[in-house]
C-alpha cells in the first residue's frame, strides 16, 4: 500500500488541518466601567463580568406572596421525591443518531473533544457513553462537570465591537445528554398539548415562516372583511439568561412532567459555572 501512495496527495493533510485548526478573529479594545481594556486577559474577564450580570434577577417589583407559594411548592415537591425515580433509558442507537446530527464546526467542550471526533468513535465507546447517560437518568442527576460552560465570543454583524453586549456568547456543554432530555420534554409537551398551536418557536416542524404566514393570513382576512388588524410585539431582553428557575420547575410540576425529568432539570439548572475563552486565554471566573 505504501508503494501505491501518491506523495502529491494532500487530502489527509487537509483533513487533519480542518479538524485541528481554530478560527480566530480580532477583538478591538473593549469599553468597560474603568475605561478601555486591551489585553486578552482583561477582555475575557470583562466578558465574564458582563455575562454574570446578565444572570441576575430582574430588578422589577414582584408579587412576594406568589414567589413564596412557588418556592414552597418546589421545595415540598423535591423533599417529597428525594428518592430516585424510574426513568426510561436511552440506547446506543439513539446516542449514535444524536452524534451523527451534531454540527462538525461547533466549539469543543471543556474536554477539548470536537464533534467530528465523536462521530469517529467505535461502537464500544458509544456503549460506554450510553451507560453513563443511563446512570444519570437512573440517578435523576445532571453531572456537575457538564454544567461548566466553556464560552467563546462571536461578534454580532453590524454592531460596534467595542462593547460586550454586541457579542454572542456560545457555549458547548453536555450536548448529548441535553438532547436526550429535550426529546423527552418535547414528547411530554406534544402528548399533553401543553404548547398552544400558535406557538411556533423551538418546536419541531415549525419555524418563523409558519408564524409569518399565520399573521399574514390574519391581516388579509381582516382586510377582506374591512376590519382593522392591530399587532403588539414584545421583545423580552435576556429572557433565557434571567429565567426564574423555581418558576420553571413550578410549571413542570403543574403540567405533570415525570418526576425524574423534573429532578434532572432542577439539577441541570443549579450550580452552573462558566469560563470565557479568547485567543487561548481563559477568564478568571
Amino acid at each position: 500500500m505504501l508503494s501505491e501512495a501518491n506523495p502529491d496527495d494532500d487530502s489527509l493533510y487537509k483533513l487533519v488541518k480542518s479538524v485541528s485548526k481554530n478560527k480566530t478573529f480580532h477583538i478591538p479594545p473593549l469599553v468597560g466601567p474603568m475605561g478601555l481594556h486591551y489585553s486578552p486577559e482583561d477582555k475575557v474577564d470583562l466578558f465574564a463580568d458582563s455575562l454574570e450580570s446578565s444572570f441576575q434577577e430582574n430588578p422589577e417589583p414582584y408579587d412576594d406572596d406568589f414567589i413564596d407559594h412557588v418556592e414552597d411548592k418546589v421545595d415540598r415537591f423535591l423533599h417529597r421525591n428525594s428518592r430516585r425515580h424510574t426513568a426510561p433509558l436511552t440506547s446506543p442507537q439513539e446516542i449514535m443518531e444524536i452524534i451523527l446530527h451534531l454540527p462538525n464546526q461547533k466549539a469543543p467542550r471543556k474536554d477539548g473533544i470536537k464533534n467530528i471526533a465523536l462521530k469517529a468513535l467505535p461502537l464500544n465507546a458509544i456503549t460506554n457513553i450510553t451507560k453513563i447517560i443511563n446512570s444519570c437518568l437512573q440517578l435523576n442527576y445532571f453531572p456537575q462537570e457538564w454544567k461548566h460552560a466553556l464560552i467563546t465570543v462571536i461578534p454580532k454583524p453590524g454592531k460596534d465591537k467595542r462593547f460586550t453586549e454586541n457579542y454572542r456568547l456560545i457555549s458547548s456543554l453536555g450536548k448529548i445528554f441535553e438532547k436526550i432530555l429535550l426529546k423527552k420534554i418535547n414528547s411530554h409537551c406534544e402528548e399533553n398539548h401543553i404548547i398552544p398551536d400558535f406557538q411556533h418557536g423551538f418546536r419541531q416542524q415549525t419555524s418563523t415562516q409558519h408564524q409569518l404566514l399565520r399573521v399574514t393570513n390574519h391581516i388579509i382576512n381582516g382586510y377582506n372583511s374591512k376590519t382593522i388588524t392591530v399587532g403588539l410585539f414584545l421583545d423580552v431582553k435576556k429572557a433565557f439568561d434571567r429565567m426564574w428557575h423555581d418558576g420553571l420547575i413550578y410549571k413542570m410540576i403543574i403540567f405533570n412532567f415525570p418526576t425524574y425529568l423534573i429532578k434532572i432539570i432542577h439539577s441541570y439548572l443549579n450550580n452552573r459555572t462558566f469560563n470565557v475563552k479568547y485567543n487561548n486565554v481563559h477568564s478568571s471566573q
